[in-house]
């Protein structure tokens, strides 16, 4: 697979420009740190906000690992007791809310770029796979290229999906640390808080969408069986044509 056979439009500057094309060709080389530089960003933003939403879903947690190990000590303070555990609710609550709209508006925000970035890391990874399989690597500067080439659409969004599900396994920890409260010794209306509480925090977080592309390991082995169909697909095309 020589270097002409991934960039096409190499041929058609050096038939345009002749004696200057090393020139013009450089220049198109220069631009693609920059164009690695903003897929790394963009993937690093969109890591960035799975990250903030995760500490603070962080923050439930721990709080309620710590309401779980207050008990009454001393039953003629029950009413300070009961005032307490009504304070670190109303805490956890409150934020808990403030995470799920955070979660919808990060759907809506990362959605379509995310689709995007997969849909131009299969079609590089289908690409990669094709020349690699058809055509024969001659020259160390197409090593480069398949390295750089993988790092882009392969690393960065990895990367998200794992921070994504890590998001979903510390929310899944709030209903467990909430659970492992001493529900029991409270009074009627922090149990209601309680279980209204634990009623919201089951509820099935995603990043994405479930029925189509959703930021979780579960989505990998799909992912990864259709790269493979399209990539077979297109090398049967291409092949009777080599």
């Amino acid at each position: 697979m020589a270097t002409h056979n991934i960039f096409d439009a190499l041929n058609s500057l050096k038939d345009i420009f002749g004696p200057i094309s090393n020139v013009v060709n450089l220049a198109v080389y220069l631009t693609f740190p920059v164009v690695g530089y903003s897929a790394c960003c963009g993937g690093g933003l969109m890591i960035y906000m799975v990250l903030h939403i995760k500490f603070h879903v962080y923050c439930i947690s721990h709080r309620l690992e710590e309401l779980s190990t207050r008990k009454v000590c001393d039953y003629s303070k029950m009413d300070e007791f009961h005032m307490e555990v009504r304070s670190d609710l109303k805490t956890c609550i409150r934020c808990h809310q403030v995470i799920q709209i955070a979660i919808r508006k990060l759907n809506d925000a990362i959605y379509l770029p995310f689709i995007i970035l997969f849909l131009i890391g299969l079609i590089v990874l289908v690409g990669v796979f094709i020349n690699s399989t058809l055509y024969e690597i001659q020259a160390a500067t197409d090593y480069v290229f398949i390295v750089h080439y993988l790092v882009i659409s392969s690393i960065v969004p990895a990367a998200l999906i794992y921070v994504a599900q890590t998001l979903i396994n510390e929310y899944e920890k709030i209903s467990v640390n909430l659970l492992n409260c001493s529900w029991y010794e409270w009074n009627s209306t922090n149990k209601t808080a309680m279980l209204m509480f634990l009623q919201n925090s089951q509820k099935l977080v995603c990043i994405g969408d479930r029925n189509m592309i959703h930021m979780e390991f579960s989505f990998v082995p799909k992912g990864l069986k259709f790269l493979w169909s399209t990539s077979v697909f297109f090398i049967q095309i291409v092949s009777p044509r080599k």
